[in-house]
């Protein structure tokens, strides 16, 4: 099922076409048709993924369906074999038992066969599981080193995070960092967290990018990252799990999958997370702030 929402922006149009499929945004592809702009509207184009799904369900109950007329047939054929041997009387009870073994033996190497073959389709899909796994059990990566200039920026970044959260009136939010200088976390109580996060992490993006501005003007190169209350844990693993989706739906359709335009910490996590995957490839594409990520299948880019 595919539907067109025309909306003053992107993102409104976006929503409005969820909330009339009645999906969450991991289940459709987004297309952004146009832009938008200040005498026109923005205009979207979402799929419904499950319509694929369910096509294929039908193909498969349609096929059940064809199959099952044939089997009366066969038990006519075999009822009619076993009225003559009824009819034999006067040969005894031999040819019976000689009869009976016989027929098991044919079908005992029938039934092999047909045990062996499912077994094998359900193996393919283990490779994905098996990636998962193994994505879960990789080692954290460390920090890299630091110059004592990059430090000494860092120290600046954390001071200039500290000051805007409590000129945003967050006196209870605490600011610090771990073992990773360029890793600024907040700690902010209940209520409070959502403001400063923002809608998919815009305001914690926007304090990052400001902190990184602000040290390349000194001439040091860092890459400041501001988290608030583990979220950017929760929205790599909700964004990792999308990625995987759309990466098996492009290896078994051989076709492009072009996601939803995200900011750049988040293309970074999609790259990251199907960097082991051999069967696919992917790619950002488009100009910022409108840059989206497309995965390709391997060895058909084109």
């Amino acid at each position: 099922m595919t539907i067109e929402v025309t909306a003053k922006k992107v993102d409104d149009a976006i929503n409005q076409g969820l909330a009339q499929l009645g999906v969450t945004l991991d289940r459709v592809t987004v297309e952004v048709v146009e832009q938008g702009g200040l005498f026109r509207k923005a205009k979207v184009r979402l799929t419904l993924d499950v319509e694929e799904k369910t096509d294929d369900a039908k193909k498969t109950a349609k096929a059940e369906t064809e199959q099952k007329p044939d089997k009366p047939a066969k038990s006519d054929k075999s009822d009619r074999a076993e009225k003559p041997e009824k009819a034999e009387k006067p040969d005894g009870a031999a040819k019976q038992k000689s009869d009976a073994p016989a027929k098991q033996s044919a079908k005992a190497p029938a039934q092999k066969p047909d045990g062996v073959k499912p077994a094998g389709k359900k193996q393919a899909v283990k490779p994905a599981a098996e990636r998962a796994t193994d994505a879960q059990e990789k080692p954290v990566s460390k920090p890299r080193a630091l110059r004592d200039e990059d430090k000494a920026a860092a120290a600046k970044a954390l001071e200039f995070v500290k000051g805007i959260v409590v000129k945003m009136g967050f006196d209870d939010a605490t600011v610090e960092v771990g073992d990773n200088p360029e890793k600024i976390n907040i700690t902010a109580p209940q209520g409070d967290d959502s403001l400063i996060i923002g809608r998919h992490g815009e305001t914690l993006s926007a304090l990052a990018y400001l902190a990184e501005t602000g040290a390349r003007a000194e001439k040091c190169h860092i890459n400041v990252t501001v988290d608030c209350n583990g979220y950017r844990d929760r929205r790599a693993a909700s964004l990792t799990a999308m990625a995987r989706r759309r990466a098996d739906e492009c290896a078994t359709k051989r076709r492009r999958i072009k996601l939803e335009p995200m900011e750049r910490a988040d293309r970074r996590t999609i790259h990251n997370a199907l960097t082991d995957d051999d069967r696919i490839t992917t790619a950002s594409e488009g100009k910022e702030p409108h840059r989206y990520i497309v995965i390709y299948p391997k060895n058909n880019r084109d």
